[in-house]
């Protein structure tokens, strides 16, 4: 008997992933309260698979990363891979789940364009403007009259 798969969970343990990875399409996320102690995390579900993937801010991160947004509404359907690995943990370095691109999955959505940036008006003075000096000698060629240009200053 495999100690590791000895005790049962609803969850995804890096044990039960396989040593090549195990590419899963997310079915949906729901948060629930993983420990029975009232931690309430993202647990993502996939699709023909019994149990979710318990999300820590790591695994969270590269998801985003991986699929173009922090929307997990936009997730669903997309496909990503599952592959075991190891990390610290209170001093110990345990086995843990950790997720990659999926090879010829869902490609990443291109994250949306940034919106553009908001067109300010200030009033301008004269200082702003490089070519005000020279307003005063064209005008008057163009007709423009003392009074017009009293308007315009």
């Amino acid at each position: 008997m495999n100690i590791n798969t000895a005790f049962p969970s609803k969850y995804i343990k890096a044990a039960e992933v396989p040593e090549e990875g195990l590419t899963l399409t997310i079915d949906r996320i729901e948060v629930e309260d993983v420990d029975g102690k009232g931690a309430m995390k993202p647990v993502v579900y996939f699709r023909k698979a019994k149990k979710g993937l318990a999300l820590n801010v790591t695994n969270s991160k590269k998801i985003t990363g991986l699929l173009g947004s922090p929307d997990t509404d936009t997730w669903i359907g997309r496909a990503i891979t599952l592959y075991q690995s190891e990390t610290e943990y209170q001093g110990d370095t345990v086995a843990c789940v950790r997720v990659r691109a999926a090879k010829n999955g869902t490609p990443a959505a291109a994250p949306p364009p940034p919106p553009p940036p908001a067109e300010t008006f200030t009033d301008l003075s004269d200082d702003d403007i490089p070519f005000a000096w020279i307003m005063p000698l064209i005008l008057p060629l163009a007709g423009v009259t003392a009074a017009a240009m009293a308007v315009l200053a």
